[in-house]
């Protein structure tokens, strides 16, 4: 326990850092059509709400042009897919462990979507590496990190899909 709150610590401290040095760093941005998506969930959101039923339907993308990445709690012995990942799959400072997570943020997405809540650092973490080309999530703390931030103090996904698509079609992206 003591060892994952010293890791949790490192991990904040690099991400902050990580995130100030971003700040000073222009991005591109990409006035082409949005094809492929990345999105990025908690396991809680992901059972209650049909996710990629939802962003097929909304933005008019196949299904084989969406990814996706739920952050689950830890559990001892249990098995993950390759679509879950858990707080034991990130390394001291936020090195990333595993292959798919390297590969999530390696993807240059058209789109990349972070339904997380604020005080997910792990998707936080996978959203400031990403090499996505716009990325939208909910206003918060480290609203910096997205080129769209939607506030809704509920968090709600029908919300943030809904305002995203307007602001979207604004931007020539839809």
């Amino acid at each position: 326990m003591f060892l994952a709150k010293l890791k949790r610590k490192s991990i904040q401290k690099k991400f902050k850092k990580s995130h100030e040095e971003s700040l000073s760093e222009t991005r591109n941005m990409d006035a082409s059509k949005i094809r492929t998506v990345g999105i990025l969930i908690e396991e809680s959101q992901f059972l209650a709400f049909n996710v990629l039923r939802a962003v097929e339907n909304d933005f008019k993308i196949p299904k084989e042009n969406l990814r996706f990445l739920v952050y689950k709690n830890f559990e001892k012995e249990q098995e993950y897919t390759d679509y879950e990942c858990t707080f034991k799959d990130f390394g001291w400072y936020g090195s990333l462990k595993l292959n798919k997570l390297k590969e999530f943020v390696k993807n240059e997405y058209d789109l990349l979507i972070n339904y997380g809540f604020e005080e997910n650092l792990y998707l936080n973490v996978i959203t400031l590496q990403s090499k996505s080309k716009f990325k939208v999530g909910f206003a918060a703390a480290e609203t910096s990190l997205y080129d769209l931030a939607i506030s809704d103090n509920e968090r709600r996904i029908e919300v943030l899909n809904t305002e995203m698509v307007k602001y979207l079609k604004l931007l020539n992206k839809l």
